[in-house]
């Protein structure tokens, strides 16, 4: 069983809905997906527009919205939609795919992080919470610039 086929599985226990862009990283989770008969993939005009339905979807039907979008630019556009579903408690779940490994340029630290995502479960919610982004993201830009090793999982200890 391909990955995307178990999390096409899985999802179609907490949904019957799947918001999406385009993109090559998202075709085998698009495909397996499609294979499901009670999930139904709503393609979107851009992922901006994927973010809002999958929050509006949540708020009709008390169902997760999930969002599948590329890599890169795709997930970015989904900025918008998240802060919405963030700021109001709305259940969300946003997939992205990941760059082909053999297209990275080799020695670029910024393109070998690990996918990361840093949200309030992990950090804990508090008045901090954007001080400690801010750490986080100057750290990795001066460790970038010093050719350091970059940080790609939050640390409390640290400071974020």
């Amino acid at each position: 069983m391909k990955a995307s086929d178990f999390i096409a599985k899985k999802l179609s226990q907490y949904t019957n809905h799947v918001f999406s862009g385009q993109g090559g990283s998202v075709v085998h989770i698009l495909d397996s997906l499609s294979k499901i008969k009670n999930i139904k993939i709503i393609p979107s005009q851009n992922e901006q527009g994927a973010s809002l339905a999958a929050d509006a979807y949540y708020r009709s039907s008390g169902k997760i919205g999930v969002v599948i979008a590329t890599s890169g630019p795709g997930i970015l556009n989904t900025l918008q939609g998240m802060a919405c579903s963030y700021y109001d408690s709305i259940p969300s779940l946003y997939i992205s795919g990941a760059p082909v490994l053999g297209s990275i340029k080799k020695n670029n630290k910024l393109l070998k992080l690990s996918n990361f995502v840093y949200t309030p479960h992990l950090a804990g919610i508090s008045d901090q919470l954007p001080k400690r982004i801010f750490k986080l993201i100057t750290d990795n830009i001066n460790r970038f610039t010093n050719n350091d090793e970059l940080i790609n999982q939050a640390s409390i200890k640290k400071g974020y």
